[in-house]
């Protein structure tokens, strides 16, 4: 069990790098064809699916279902949601 977590770990910081660098190709190895992603609004994506037409910012808690398939572990499943400031960031 440790050593998957480990690879899932390692499998998250490519993830996060080929998303911040715009690696398309490290996304595409990464997100197995059948994903599906469910956003903070409840509208659904496949792996083809645009974002909004654009980048967004903030603090954000992402939930990622990984599978390990004939070609290696994959993303199928993914969801995203807002996730609130802690109380002493927040204005008021």
């Amino acid at each position: 069990m440790a050593d998957t977590e480990a690879e899932v770990e390692r499998l998250e910081e490519r993830l996060r790098t080929a998303m911040e660098s715009g690696l398309v190709a490290e996304l595409e190895a990464l997100l197995d064809d059948r994903a599906v992603f469910i956003d903070a609004d409840r509208l659904r994506y496949d792996k083809q699916g645009v974002f909004k037409g654009a980048a967004f910012a903030g603090r954000h808690r992402y939930l990622r279902a990984w599978s390990k398939t004939e070609t290696g572990w994959r993303i199928i499943a993914a969801s995203v949601c807002a996730w609130p400031r802690p109380q002493d960031e927040t204005d008021g």
